[in-house]
């Protein structure tokens, strides 16, 4: 790596370098990097990234991507002695790894070969004992299906949703393996699960759908993304509630409001949840499980 601009980013306090990196934009910091390929801490350990990634780029900057988020689940896995983490759309493994440090174990699951190939790097780089990668994607129905890799600088934004593909700048294109959520948890002896997070661009209410029986007899915590199709499909209660029954939403929102959010000192607070808004996560929680986490939820939407 020979961009300056870079190599001074290495020498600011952790805090102060989200706000300094956002306010001048990603291509700013990238303009004449020869290698994207560096050397940076991710969660305390040398890793290699692609800073030409939306993602590991700011693994790179912040130590971590979505940190103030990976602070609210370690939170809430210290309510959870022994948990079991599902992990759906891994990607490169941001939330893997922080998941692995609480959890007893975490099963990830990527069905992208590029992706995989860097999640299984970062979790060797962290020494990761207790993580499981499985190379397929969950679904309601098994199959082979055609599946848009962005190439053009988000890797975690690649999907098996064809209109979201639009917009890609660059696509490669494959066909990936699906399996039925509840069916492939019983064939690989997955029989408890205490929290699923949940990342698959578009296609959440499909794997919803296929985790019934696992849902119904484990009562997980849900974090997922609430955005596009998924806010479409269930922005109505009667939809939600008969993928998730008896559970209840709160939105995941950044806090403090104002110029404190771009420092790394920002907290991830669950919100009351709005149906119509679109949000980057949102949590389900059991209703029986509410007054375990009151201290992470408020009270108001209760």
């Amino acid at each position: 790596m020979t961009n300056i601009r870079l190599e001074l980013l290495r020498y600011l306090p952790w805090r102060y370098r989200h706000g300094i990196v956002n306010r001048f934009g990603a291509h700013f910091w990238l303009r004449g990097l020869d290698n994207s390929q560096v050397r940076g801490r991710f969660l305390g350990v040398d890793v290699e990234l692609d800073l030409r990634d939306h993602i590991q780029f700011w693994m790179f900057v912040d130590g971590a991507f979505d940190l103030p988020f990976l602070h609210l689940f370690w939170r809430l896995l210290e309510l959870l002695p022994r948990a079991i983490v599902l992990d759906i759309g891994a990607n490169v493994g941001n939330h893997t790894v922080a998941f692995a440090r609480s959890a007893e174990v975490v099963h990830a699951f990527e069905p992208n070969p590029t992706a995989r190939e860097r999640l299984h790097a970062i979790i060797a780089a962290h020494s990761c004992q207790n993580v499981i990668v499985h190379p397929v994607g969950l679904g309601e129905s098994p199959g082979e299906r055609e599946f848009f890799e962005n190439a053009a600088g988000n890797l975690g934004s690649s999907t098996f949703v064809a209109a979201r593909a639009e917009s890609f700048a660059a696509v490669n294109r494959r066909s990936l393996r699906i399996e039925r959520g509840d069916d492939y948890l019983a064939e690989h002896g997955i029989d408890r699960v205490s929290l699923v997070k949940l990342d698959v661009e578009g296609l959440e209410v499909e794997v919803l759908r296929g985790l019934r029986r696992t849902i119904a007899a484990s009562r997980p915590l849900i974090i997922m993304e609430y955005r596009g199709e998924t806010r479409r499909a269930l922005a109505h209660q009667d939809v939600l509630e008969s993928l998730a029954p008896e559970y209840v939403p709160w939105a995941l929102e950044i806090g403090p409001s104002g110029l404190g959010k771009y420092f790394r000192r920002a907290v991830a607070v669950a919100t009351r949840f709005y149906p119509e808004r679109e949000y980057g996560h949102i949590i389900l929680v059991p209703r029986e499980s509410i007054k375990r986490f009151g201290s992470l939820l408020p009270e108001a939407v209760l």
